[in-house]
């Protein structure tokens, strides 16, 4: 063998050991019963960056949505609409204009939701309603930046989680400046992209 492929040839190897290492290839099946060739890594920080990336990747088509802050009444953490009740927990607090000022809105989540009779029952201490009164209640939580996608100038990807999906959005704010806190880039921004997923589904 040629000696100045010998170091190429381990390169190779060594990269390839390197990578497999972090992840495993199993068959997993999403919520509707299908399977999918999923990666198991051992850090649930890499498997959520992977499947952020891939998501964004394939799935990703920048839309045109109106903010619309119409609703019946709303607190900082909790916004009221005729049929759907929409309330923000404590770890997402600092992200709830999001919300409350209508970039996204009670039916935009339920449109993509689906059915209510997957949405979890409602602890009383948290809010005094009940799925058999006819509204549909989305708890908010894990709202945060998705910091390792790139992205361009003015738009920034984000994430929540209503159990059992995860949504994936874009805002867009043609003033932002390159170094902005997420919290003052949404002030002025407008929705661009929204997707549903349970994560394996891409």
């Amino acid at each position: 063998m040629n000696s100045k492929k010998i170091p190429v040839l381990f390169l190779f190897v060594f990269v390839v050991a390197t990578c497999s290492c972090h992840y495993k290839l199993y068959q997993a099946s999403d919520i509707n019963g299908k399977k999918h060739w999923v990666r198991g890594y051992k850090s649930y920080r890499l498997e959520h960056r992977y499947y952020d990336r891939t998501i964004i990747k394939y799935k990703y088509k920048p839309e045109t949505y109106n903010n619309n802050p119409i609703y019946v009444s709303k607190t900082d953490t909790t916004i009221d609409y005729d049929s759907i009740k929409v309330v923000i927990l404590k770890d997402s607090k600092k992200y709830a204009s999001i919300f409350t000022d209508g970039i996204i809105t009670g039916n935009l989540i339920s449109k993509f939701y689906g059915s209510t009779n997957n949405i979890p029952a409602v602890e009383e201490e948290i809010i005094p309603a009940k799925i058999d009164t006819g509204i549909k209640i989305f708890k908010i939580y894990s709202v945060h930046p998705l910091t390792h996608v790139k992205t361009k100038k003015g738009h920034k990807f984000f994430q929540f989680h209503i159990s059992p999906y995860w949504f994936y959005f874009e805002l867009t704010n043609p003033n932002a400046k390159r170094k902005m806190k997420p919290e003052d880039f949404i002030k002025g921004s407008h929705l661009s992209w929204f997707f549903k997923s349970n994560i394996v589904e891409i």
